[in-house]
């Protein structure tokens, strides 16, 4: 499992402490240092069972590979920060970070056991993020992933993300062969093709989208637990 924007290993924390019958490898990416300091500090306490393994990146992930400055609101300086700023929120520089993709970040550590999860959480840069993994040609290494939206997909840091509504997005996703999910409790809401509805395109508040391949493992596993879940059965959380 990898995921950006780490914070400091509040989602790692949980999954290395569910009960698993295989070890799991965690990669935790955090571009901003004082989060990664806590990250690396907090980990050796992780509750992990016999075989796991968890590694840590002070390093963010996009669409393109050097170095980008990284900003946060004035006064907080850690909490939702980005690569890009927000005028109306007052943001500050507090630092830069090395940039890279998740295809050349996988090859360049040599990462060899298969990505079965990503968690992408990074203030309205996941359009980025998921540009930059080149699903077009690599959507077999990714079957997986979950991205945040919302407000930060509307406000001024992300140029890319303004080019998208979320229905365009999720049509985009749909196009690569993937099926796109709002991740409510206790069940998954299918979005994509003839589930959509506009009124999607109108939340404003942060929500989380589950991507699946189609004919995947994952996939197919999650089509055997929905199958008999009516729809109007989703709570939002």
């Amino acid at each position: 499992m990898i995921e950006f924007g780490a914070n400091i290993g509040q989602f790692s924390e949980t999954v290395l402490s569910t009960p698993h019958n295989i070890p799991f490898v965690v990669y935790s990416l955090e571009p901003v240092t004082a989060l990664f300091n806590v990250l690396t500090n907090r980990t050796v306490m992780f509750e992990k069972q016999k075989g796991d393994k968890h590694f840590q990146y002070n390093i963010a992930i996009s669409n393109h590979n050097g170095k980008a400055p990284i900003y946060s609101v004035k006064d907080t300086l850690t909490e939702g920060a980005s690569l890009g700023k927000e005028p109306k929120f007052n943001f500050v520089k507090v630092g830069d970070v090395l940039v890279t993709t998740l295809p050349d970040f996988i090859n360049e550590y040599h990462i060899k056991t298969p990505v079965s999860f990503i968690k992408i959480d990074v203030e309205g840069f996941e359009p980025e993020v998921i540009m930059g993994m080149n699903l077009k040609t690599n959507k077999d290494r990714f079957p997986l992933f979950c991205f945040e939206t919302g407000g930060t997909w509307r406000d001024g840091r992300s140029v890319l993300a303004k080019t998208f509504t979320l229905k365009s997005f999720v049509a985009m996703l749909d196009g690569q062969g993937y099926d796109s999910f709002f991740i409510g409790y206790p069940y998954l809401l299918p979005i994509n093709g003839g589930y959509w509805d506009d009124s999607f395109d109108d939340f404003t508040r942060a929500s989380n989208i589950l991507a699946a391949l189609r004919h995947s493992n994952p996939w197919k596993s999650l089509f055997m637990k929905l199958r008999n879940v009516s729809l109007n059965s989703c709570r939002w959380q």
